[in-house]
């Protein structure tokens, strides 16, 4: 098929929605040309997905010797939309083009202000505007006042607007955009177990007694306070403490062994007691959210009601979770490819449907890397769908490009490995994989210091600095991080030499804590959290720069906010042991900085103000710097 004006390389684009949130205009990029020295012109039209009106903005063209063309769409309210470039030959601006280089060489023929003249009066027919400058041109033969009119601006922009759209093209995304909210890329996120939030080991937590915890999280600077399962606990092959195999009458057991999805432990109170937690929490500004945990105990209903969902033995048997030669017997795996896969489905959507009537928007996905891709894009879909303010946290420690589809298939954010990165070599190579800008279309990290499975060797052995560190580190390099409740106490004590499980962990018992202790950093996270709320650079994804530094222990790195009025540059001493020094190049260009300038940094952690000549500049720190540009 004969296309005289080509458009391709398009960004964003592909078969999976792309991710954009109601504060952020969002890019768009394509390469538009063709063969010739005509002038071209070109916009984006979009809309919201299920409506009518059409919405239109001009492309402009940034890079012309690359024929790279950009324009920004204002998506303002939550939902799917849709796309499409199209670009056609502005005629008249190219006749124009001509015509004023024919002034310049003062070389003009009659036919040219007569081929003017045709252009103007073939628009005029649509529009009553250009009917006027019109009326004024085809009674006028004087050649100065022919060539101002042509020349006026108002003119130049009605005739780009309503002139014929000669050769059109039109190249149709074939991406949706969903426009999510704005946690969904900026957010800080705190784990705790309620059952744990009466500071009790005999005593179980209540909602009632979360309530008491909320002034305490939102004070550190916290906006999403994440629960692992609240629901019944089975009692069929209920795990002990640390994770024994056979529990004592008075163990608690693991909350992921669920025995029922719809239901809260009565221990921890009535649905009208969470109902009530939620609202109180959203009064305050802070979010719950819920753990979707697709695994049943023993005694969950739908193993007697629907055997058939799961994994049947040759003896006839259901097969509980495996990881050879590790067993979960108080755990059942459901088959998502069973005879019965679409009832199973429905139901599964269910369960996210009724924790949305509780007013639960936000849900942590357990293990999503070990069910289908089909099963997440078809539900995550359906449910954004009726509520584009669902938010769906993959935790997914699996190969690259299994995190990667997830996020394709629309979790909102993933789990992330920066738990395992922490030298600044590690940090730079899995940062830049996990910012990249095609990627970060649809994958947005969220990077957490600990969880209650993960107590990594770092903190284990670093003391008080490596929380700092590591805290600093989450809290800067994305706009999304989380903590899980302990970290700012600095609970740093495996259940055995070379395990990253916590010693009497909270998966396993209820847990008392001394939230006073001497080790604390209760005060490191709270101004780390505030200089993230006061500083627009650190709430972009995917707007993060190395800089260089000379010492293999120290890591820099820039971040800009989208108007560029607002520069942060983190410099970090990822050895917990002692102090260190460097030498730091700063990138002039990326930090909007005159070339061979002095400039004021003030350090957002201590207050003070450092002045630096030039690029290179010397650091000698304990733990970090959060330097912003002023």
């Amino acid at each position: 098929m004969f296309k005289p004006i080509v458009i391709t390389d398009l960004k964003p684009s592909g078969h999976y929605p792309v991710k954009t949130e109601i504060d952020r205009p969002l890019r768009i990029e394509a390469a538009i040309f063709k063969d010739g020295h005509e002038l071209l012109s070109a916009v984006v039209s979009f809309g919201k997905i299920g409506e009518n009106k059409v919405k239109q903005i001009p492309l402009k063209l940034f890079k012309p010797w690359e024929d790279v063309w950009e324009a920004y769409l204002p998506l303002n309210e939550l939902g799917k939309y849709y796309f499409r470039i199209e670009a056609w030959v502005n005629v008249y601006g190219s006749w124009l083009a001509d015509l004023q280089k024919r002034i310049e060489a003062n070389f003009i023929r009659k036919s040219d202000l007569l081929e003017g003249k045709a252009l103007v009066q073939k628009a005029s027919l649509n529009n009553a505007q250009i009917q006027e400058f019109w009326q004024i041109l085809q009674n006028n033969e004087q050649e100065a006042e022919l060539i101002r009119i042509f020349l006026n601006a108002d003119l130049k922009s009605l005739m780009e607007t309503h002139q014929e759209r000669h050769l059109l093209a039109i190249h149709k995304a074939t991406a949706e955009i969903w426009v999510e909210p704005i946690k969904a890329r900026f957010s800080a996120w705190y784990e705790m177990f309620p059952r744990s939030a009466s500071n009790s080991e005999t005593v179980s937590g209540t909602f009632k007694d979360c309530i008491k915890r909320l002034d305490y999280i939102k004070d550190l600077g916290f906006d999403t306070i994440y629960f692992p399962p609240i629901h019944p606990i089975g009692l069929i092959n209920r795990k002990g403490k640390n994770n024994q195999l056979e529990a004592q009458p008075d163990d608690v057991g693991c909350p992921w062994a669920i025995q029922d999805h719809k239901a809260v432990h009565p221990d921890l109170g009535t649905l009208d007691d969470f109902k009530n937690l939620v609202q109180k929490a959203q009064e305050r500004g802070l979010e719950i959210a819920l753990d979707f945990a697709i695994q049943c105990a023993p005694d969950h209903p739908y193993l007697s009601d629907n055997p058939h969902w799961f994994y049947i033995r040759p003896d006839g048997s259901i097969k509980y979770a495996e990881n050879p030669p590790k067993e979960y017997q108080d755990i059942y795996p459901l088959n998502f490819w069973c005879t019965a896969h679409d009832e199973l489905w429905q139901e599964l959507k269910s369960i996210i449907e009724f924790w949305l009537e509780q007013g639960i928007s936000t849900f942590r996905v357990d293990n999503p890397h070990t069910k289908p891709f089909a099963f997440w894009e078809w539900l995550i879909k359906d449910i954004k769908n009726q509520h584009p303010e669902a938010i769906f946290l993959a935790e997914a420690f699996t190969a690259k490009h299994k995190m990667d589809e997830l996020a394709r298939c629309g979790f909102t954010q993933s789990y992330t490995y920066f738990t395992w990165r922490n030298s600044p070599a590690e940090i730079k190579d899995y940062m830049s994989q996990i910012t990249e800008e095609n990627l970060s279309y649809f994958f947005r990290g969220n990077l957490f210091t600990n969880t209650p499975d993960i107590l990594n060797e770092y903190l284990q052995k670093g003391g008080r600095k490596a929380f700092i560190i590591r805290a600093v580190l989450a809290g800067t390099l994305s706009s999304l991080y989380g903590i899980y409740s302990g970290f700012e106490l600095c609970e740093n004590m495996p259940v055995e030499h070379g395990s990253e499980e916590y010693l009497d962990s909270e998966k396993y018992q209820l847990k008392a804590r001394n939230w006073d202790n001497t080790e604390n950093i209760k005060t490191e996270i709270r101004v780390i959290n505030a200089i993230r709320r006061e500083n627009e650079a650190l709430h972009l994804y995917n707007n993060l720069k190395f800089q260089e530094s000379n010492n293999s222990k120290i890591i820099a790195y820039s971040k800009s906010s989208f108007n560029g009025q607002n520069n942060i540059l983190v410099v970090v001493n990822t050895n917990p042991f002692a102090a260190e020094e460097a030498s730091i190049k700063v990138d002039w260009q990326n930090l909007n900085l005159p070339y061979n300038s002095q400039y004021r940094l003030l350090d957002l952690l201590s207050g003070n103000i450092y002045i630096w000549h030039d690029a290179w500049n010397y650091v000698k720190l304990e733990t970090a710097h959060i330097f912003k540009l002023i």
